[in-house]
């Protein structure tokens, strides 16, 4: 069964139905000879990746969506994934860790030091495009390195940036590129585009009051399709809901039962830092209204804390204890 999401996605700039401005301005780069590095930025599931992958169909054509997963070998232990096509490579930075500097360094100056294809035919751009998602993920050594690289190949290469917090990109990263706000869609935008799906009108306007999460809507649409009215909820927001029960009486027992949901959530893939921010939204109405700056402390402490170690999930457990005290 194919996901609605990308069923019922716009296939060309054209289809796109919303953020017009946003839509024109990247037409007009299409129309450009010389394409200039750009940094998309906007909260999750505003279409980001939509906009940027259809800009690469509008510049390559349609050889930029046949794309292939390929294995990077940095070292004897370190590997990661990379997506792409011979005309540009899709890295997800989260998927590098604390190591992302050598792997900015293995992959990309690798690649763009090779030049221009020869292949990519007539009216096309001669550069390869180097999309990089969830850029506000790399630290501050791997920005710098990828700066000089943006730098050194720029006769051969574009870069595509994808970022949800344009702040957390250091100023000359972000000074080298065009930045495009992609902002999160209104309850009118998302219900004009779950119309298009099959999912039940009550289903449709439900979603479309309660989230300006694109990807989501449509994955919570297409859940409820299958499960019936109460399969709407993701599993791990599942999970996340008996954390939320079993702080309300604080006990081993009940460390112990976070500590289990906590591990099949993240077992599932789910991000860490996205697993704190639910967290702590939900949490934060549980506590008594003294303590909560002090959650919202300590959620800042280990959002930080996690940024700069290598297992999430230890940082977690270390909230969900601090949790516990405030109670």
């Amino acid at each position: 069964m194919m996901m609605w999401v990308d069923e019922f996605a716009p296939k060309s700039l054209a289809e796109l139905d919303f953020h017009k401005p946003v839509t024109e301005m990247l037409e007009r780069i299409a129309s450009l000879k010389d394409v200039p590095h750009l940094l998309f930025h906007g909260p999750s599931g505003a279409g980001k990746c939509t906009r940027a992958r259809l800009l690469l169909k509008a510049l390559y054509g349609d050889g930029a969506a046949l794309t292939k997963k390929e294995t990077v070998q940095v070292d004897s232990k370190l590997e990661f994934n990379v997506y792409g096509s011979i005309y540009h490579t899709e890295i997800y930075c989260s998927d590098l860790g604390f190591k992302d500097r050598q792997c900015v360094q293995t992959l990309i100056k690798g690649l763009a030091g090779l030049g221009s294809s020869a292949g990519f035919g007539s009216g096309k751009p001669k550069c390869r495009v180097f999309m990089l998602h969830e850029a506000h993920t790399l630290t501050l050594a791997a920005q710098a390195s990828l700066r000089r690289t943006m730098e050194r190949y720029s006769s051969t290469s574009r870069f595509f940036l994808l970022t949800e917090r344009l702040s957390s990109l250091i100023a000359p990263l972000r000074s080298r590129c065009i930045c495009i706000r992609v902002p999160a869609p209104d309850a009118s935008m998302v219900e004009m585009a779950l119309r298009k799906t099959p999912a039940a009108k009550k289903t449709v306007t439900a979603l479309a009051a309660t989230e300006r999460n694109m990807r989501r809507a449509f994955v919570r649409a297409q859940l409820i399709n299958i499960r019936g009215t109460n399969g709407g909820k993701l599993d791990w927001e599942h999970s996340v809901d008996q954390i939320v029960l079993s702080l309300r009486k604080p006990s081993i027992e009940a460390f112990l039962n976070c500590r289990n949901q906590l591990q099949e959530a993240y077992a599932h893939g789910i991000d860490g830092q996205l697993l704190l921010e639910t967290l702590a939204d939900r949490l934060i109405l549980e506590v008594a209204e003294n303590n909560r700056p002090l959650l919202a402390k300590a959620a800042a402490f280990y959002s930080q804390t996690m940024a700069q170690g290598s297992k999430e999930v230890f940082h977690l457990e270390g909230f969900i204890a601090h949790c516990l005290c405030l109670k």
